[in-house]
């Protein structure tokens, strides 16, 4: 071209202008200042050169370029244009952060800690379960961060951003009990938002609470087949997710897998359709911690007897006939050393709720032919 060339810039996307040939364009190399022709295309050189170089520029960012020869007779561009592109480099801090540290440790939360390096933007801190973590931030990206782990900005997989500030701890929360979380601390500077790689990186293991017995362990029987079971949750009541495994048995040493009814839920109730009537029943419970499988003792009910189908007064044992047998079954009620089958209705002889003494006078009296 006669007259030289003009050169046009545009942040992050092609130049999608071109310059109207009749008009004369002021040109600036501080990128942003020369005249806009259309949006974002800034014009940065006007002249016979062959170079130029260009100013206020952003780190980590693509510029795009269009050279356009032109005529000094009527201003006269050559249209399309000589495109290129290039990208600035960003300077991070020069003194990483420092010193991790771990503390207020429990089964869902933990602060972690860290020494201030130089960046003048801050920090931002990833935070990984299980294993280290294995993606750094990109130079020019902008994250959210909440200390909520698994709710900030996912960089990678698993990677998530649980801080962004210009402090030197962070109370991260929503963790998993016995679980070891990673982090991953990294400087950086505005300018072009320039992360200094690698990051300082350190590691903490959160806690697990076993479970305690549970108490309160009661079996009500709401007819000749069906009880009602419940129970609450022992000390201390266990972490994360506790799960309750009850059984009911004939016994009071049944163990789960071996009862006529068994069952497991968080909760701490329960019931069952699965007995027999006329049948003295225990219910054990004992709880179970999801974060390391941890595992409590039994809690045992008093006894509990179902509804009986035909009452043979003074038939403790269950075998038809009443004879002396029934009365050591029932002092070993009584003794709280029973075992085997047991029938409340038959041995509660005198209709008053409970087994005691009073059943052993009246079942004697059967046997006698009293009243």
């Amino acid at each position: 071209g006669t007259a030289g060339v003009i050169v046009v810039a545009r942040a992050g996307s092609a130049v999608d202008a071109d310059p109207v040939s009749g008009t004369t364009y002021t040109a600036n190399a501080a990128f942003g200042i020369g005249t806009q022709i259309g949006t974002g295309n800034y014009v940065v050189y006007n002249g016979t050169g062959t170079s130029v170089n260009v100013t206020a520029l952003s780190g980590s960012t693509t510029y795009h370029y269009a050279f356009y020869e032109y005529n000094t007779t009527g201003m006269c561009y050559k249209t399309p244009a000589l495109t290129g592109n290039a990208t600035t480099i960003c300077t991070p801090p020069s003194t990483q952060a420092s010193i991790f540290t771990s503390s207020a440790i429990t089964n869902t939360t933990m602060t972690a800690g860290w020494t201030r390096g130089n960046g003048n933007g801050g920090v931002i801190v990833v935070a990984r379960s299980g294993s280290a973590v294995n993606a750094d931030p990109v130079n020019g990206t902008t994250y959210a961060a909440n200390a909520a782990f698994g709710s900030g900005t996912q960089i990678g997989t698993g990677n998530y951003v649980v801080y962004n500030g210009t402090g030197t701890s962070v109370n991260v929360s929503a963790l998993t009990g016995s679980t070891t979380y990673h982090y991953a601390i990294y400087e950086y500077h505005t300018t072009g938002i320039c992360y200094k790689t690698p990051g300082l990186t350190g590691n903490a293991t959160t806690t697990c609470t076993p479970p305690g017995t549970p108490v309160s362990v009661s079996g009500s029987a709401t007819g000749q087949n069906t009880a009602n079971l419940s129970w609450e949750a022992g000390s201390p009541a266990g972490s994360t997710t506790v799960s309750y495994y009850w059984v009911v048995g004939t016994n009071s040493s049944v163990t789960y897998g071996n009862g006529v009814a068994q069952g497991n839920s968080t909760g701490t109730t329960a019931s069952t359709s699965a007995l027999s009537a006329g049948t003295t029943y225990y219910l054990r419970v004992y709880a179970n911690t999801s974060c390391n499988n941890t595992s409590s003792g039994y809690g045992t009910s008093a006894p509990f007897a179902t509804s009986a189908s035909n009452v043979l007064p003074g038939d403790a044992n269950c075998d038809g006939v009443v004879n002396v047998l029934d009365i050591v079954s029932i002092i070993n009620i009584i003794m709280g050393s029973g075992t085997g089958q047991f029938c409340f209705g038959n041995a509660d002889v005198n209709n008053d709720g409970s087994i005691n003494v009073l059943d052993v006078v009246a079942t004697i009296n059967i046997i006698m032919g009293g009243n």
